[in-house]
Formats: C-alpha cells, structure tokens, sequence
C-alpha cells in the first residue's frame, strides 16, 4: 500500500492535480493490466509512450497517474495527477522506498557470463526454506530491476535480483535502488566493449555494485577471474571467494571435480558432493557462487545439494535435444567471446560417432 504522500516524497514530484484517492496498492507501467486501485506511472519508450494510454487508464478507474514535467492529462476526473522530473527516475526511486520496507536478505548477481543462471539457480535452492523473488527472465535493467522490487510483500523472506549493464554507471544505479545485503560477481570478460572499452572498464562497471552494500556487506566473488581474483578485501565487509584453487585459495572451493554423461559433480568442505545436470563445467562456477550466497544465509550443504540436483537450467543455455540421431547443444541464448569460448569446450568434450559441426 501507498499512500499518495509516499509517491510525491519517494519521487520528489508534485501534484498538479488533486483527486479524491490517498491510498494504492500498488504502482503499475502495464495499462492493460492495471487496475484501479493501482497508480499509473507513464514511461516513455521506443516504440511506446505510457502518456498516450492515460486515457485507457482513467476509464479503468484509476485513482492517481504520474507524469513527466510538461505532460499534460486532460480530463483527469477524480484521479489524482502527479508531475515528476523524470518518470523512470521515478520508477527507481519509488522502487527504493518500497524496498527499504522490508528488513530482509537481498542478494544482486551481477557479471559478464551467467547472471541469469546464478540468479535462476540462488533462488531455486533459497525456494526450498525460503519464499523468495526474483526477477522474471532477464528483466536486469532500470525498468525490470524496479518492477521486480515493487512486486515485495510481507510473504517474501529473501529476494535475489539480477543487475545487467551496457554503459557505465548502469550497475551503480541498480544497486542503489535494491541496496543489495549480499552482492554477487560471476566473472569479468569481453562484453559491450562498444561502451566499456576494454576488460578493465567492464571491471570498473561490475565492481561498483560493492558501494551500495549494506549490513551484513558480503561480497561473493570468482577468484579464478583474471581481473576478480586480484581484488583486495571488500572495505568495511566481507570478501568471499569461491573457484577451483587455480591460483588463490578460496572459502567456497570445488574439489575433486567429476564429469559424467550430461552432468558434473564435485565435493565441498566436509565432503559433501553436489551434482549439475549440464554439459558445460563452466557452470560449477555458478553452482559455486549460489552456494556460498546460500550458506551465508543459514542453508545446511545436505539441502542445497538437495535442491540443486533438481535445478533445470534456463532454456537456451547448454540445453541438449537430440532430433533423430543428431544430438543438438543449443546454447542460443546469447553470445560474448567467452560465453562462445565455453560452449566450444562443451562441443569438444562430445565424442560422437559422426562429426561435431558448429
């Protein structure tokens, strides 16, 4: 619930029109699935501008609509209008204060490779003790990241938010929206170079999801990465590291790594073994940091190996379909050169009686 006086102090907006309603429960960007004791935020886009569907909305019976400055609503009836300097701003900062509302666990991933399946994966074993949100799909942006927080009831008891950036200062933004407990990095590698230049802004990027922290500040991040292993301790928090022991030693350590078919395995401290349905070993890396976010939140080794046997990887991401007597890796999801880098290595690992074809 929102009352209209949160809306105004959270976006730093003012009404230009006054209605009859004080209170919504909630703030919705969809016109056709709003409903009317829901606030309408108007956000303009490429292909769409919300400002044009105020008239669908207030036939909905909307009672309050937010605005960008100079946008006029004709006909507002008894809904109440509020101008805003910026409405995805907005959306953000609206976003922020809910969050704040809830004094739980909130875990942001963040990395060049992986994020979805980390998050897909954190959240299917935090399901099995904990109700959990998460963003839907790759809904990591300035739009998604706010909507998904906005979603936050007195049910939950963890959330699990994936944070995507294309341009610098994008993580910054996202993070200081969600305030994240525990912060995840999978990896830094090659990706939207056509902003980041080069692997060290991509590190720059990633990395400042560290300063918006809070209590208890833990940071998880991949010491098997060029340029992650070489960070020094999280200031004024916890630095948790996890990998294979390539070069560092680390909290969070996969051993005695084993490949079966379609599957990997390996043994954690105490000996506990967990196992992954899927191709590619790149993915014990993800294992590795829902893991270690999961122990930090109470969760015993015997049930996250539990849940994480069951967990199906999201679709087009080393998934195997086998059509007659051809055996398809359909990794289509996405593509950067070391996401291409690990799906070759799955290719080569396949011993097939014919040809292996790219």
């Amino acid at each position: 619930m929102f009352k209209v006086t949160d809306l105004i102090n959270a976006s730093g907006g003012h009404i230009v029109h006054a209605g009859e309603g004080a209170n919504v429960k909630m703030v919705s960007i969809d016109s056709r699935a709003i409903r009317g004791d829901e606030a309408f935020l108007a956000i303009p886009g490429k292909n769409f501008d919300g400002h044009d569907f105020i008239p669908q909305v207030l036939r909905k019976g909307v009672g309050c609509v937010i605005v960008q400055k100079g946008r006029r609503v004709s006909r507002p009836g008894n809904a109440t209008v509020i101008e805003v300097p910026d409405t995805v701003a907005a959306l953000g900062a609206i976003a922020r204060f809910h969050r704040r509302r809830f004094d739980i666990p909130v875990i942001a991933i963040t990395g060049s490779n992986g994020k979805t399946t980390t998050k897909d994966m954190l959240a299917w074993i935090l399901s099995g003790e904990y109700k959990t949100l998460k963003n839907e799909g790759t809904k990591n942006n300035h739009i998604g990241v706010p909507i998904t927080l906005l979603k936050l009831d007195a049910s939950h008891q963890c959330a699990v938010i994936e944070l995507g950036t294309n341009h610098f200062g994008e993580i910054s933004y996202l993070s200081g929206i969600c305030e994240p407990t525990v912060a995840v990095i999978t990896n830094v590698g090659p990706s939207h170079l056509e902003y980041f230049k080069d692997c060290r802004g991509v590190l720059k990027e990633k990395i400042s999801i560290l300063s918006s922290l809070k209590k208890p500040r833990i940071g998880i991040l991949n010491a098997d990465d060029p340029l992650l292993g070489k960070q020094s301790a999280l200031p004024a928090g916890t630095s948790l590291c996890v990998g294979f022991g390539l070069d560092t030693a680390c909290d969070f350590q996969a051993r005695d790594i084993r490949r079966g078919a379609q599957t990997f395995s390996f043994k954690m401290h105490g000996g506990a073994r967990l196992r992954l349905s899927t191709p590619g070993r790149g993915n014990i890396y993800n294992a590795l940091a829902a893991i270690a976010a999961c122990r930090m939140l109470g969760m015993s080794y015997r049930m996250i190996a539990d849940r994480l046997k069951n967990f199906v990887f999201p679709g087009g991401r080393l998934t195997i379909r086998k059509i007659n007597d051809t055996c398809f890796i359909d990794d289509t999801y996405n593509a950067n050169p070391r996401s291409m880098g690990l799906a070759l290595e799955v290719l080569r690992s396949f011993r097939p009686k014919g040809r292996r074809v790219l």
